[in-house]
């Protein structure tokens, strides 16, 4: 199963935590968000000093997104990636994250004949 990285369409700040391919102290890394859809990028950083949180780090800052929309993110140390991942935005609080939240409501009070019923 694959993770990816969930974010919210909010104006506070959002942490995205990483490790990277390679590191080199005091070098230039660019991190750069992009539009799964449409292929515009949405967020660019560059700095050189990662924020370095026990054995990862993390880039926290304010993302311009749109609920339901998938982006890449990428981290370039100079002109190299070296990480690479996929974000989703959604603002749904349930766990695990349902495609179908509230188009579906599952029927609990079932008064049909048609059960399923197992004899063993």
């Amino acid at each position: 199963m694959y993770i990816m990285i969930r974010l919210q369409k909010t104006t506070e700040e959002q942490n995205i935590d990483f490790i990277p391919r390679s590191y080199i102290e005091n070098a230039s890394y660019t991190f750069k968000i992009t539009s799964q859809e449409e292929s515009e990028e949405v967020y660019s950083q560059t700095t050189t000093d990662l924020n370095k949180v026990d054995y990862y780090y993390r880039v926290s800052d304010v993302f311009s997104l749109e609920e339901g929309s998938t982006y890449v993110f990428k981290v370039y140390l100079d002109t190299l990636t070296v990480y690479q991942d996929v974000i989703f935005c959604s603002n749904q609080t349930s766990t695990p994250y349902s495609i179908n939240k509230d188009q579906y409501t599952y029927k609990t009070n079932d008064t049909s004949e048609d059960n399923f019923v197992m004899y063993e």
